[in-house]
């Protein structure tokens, strides 16, 4: 079972793809429903299992909706792939909200799913597979 952060299109998408493709329970996760739901569909439709969930990765209660939801769904969570980011500009034309964005979605959301997921992870043989 594996939530893939940033799901909706580019490097998440494919992510998500191909766990499915190998036989994983997928959830994607993004803020882009439409895209991802429409990503759910093609996994669904090439015979994988996979689920959406919109997910703002800087939100605390966001992370414990999706995590709430997917181990009540399918027990357990083995894998996080914290995908979710966004791209920048040259420092000089870059204004100190769009620095915010990208050090909350960047750095403080992979944080939270970690912190949010790790409890939740299948543990073996004393140590944690993430």
């Amino acid at each position: 079972m594996a939530i893939v952060t940033g799901a909706a299109s580019g490097l998440g998408a494919s992510t998500a793809r191909i766990f499915a493709q190998e036989g994983a329970k997928v959830v994607l996760a993004d803020i882009l429903k439409p895209e991802g739901e429409e990503i759910v569909s093609q996994i669904i439709s090439d015979k994988g299992e996979a689920h959406f969930y919109a997910l703002d990765v800087t939100s605390v209660k966001s992370w414990e909706n999706v995590v709430k939801d997917t181990v009540s769904k399918y027990g357990q969570i083995n894998i996080l792939v914290n995908n979710a980011g966004v791209s920048g500009i040259s420092p000089d034309r870059m204004n100190i909200d769009f620095w915010d964005q990208q050090i909350n979605v960047n750095a403080k959301g992979g944080f939270l799913g970690m912190r949010a997921v790790v409890p939740f992870m299948q543990k073996k043989r004393g140590r944690f597979y993430y």
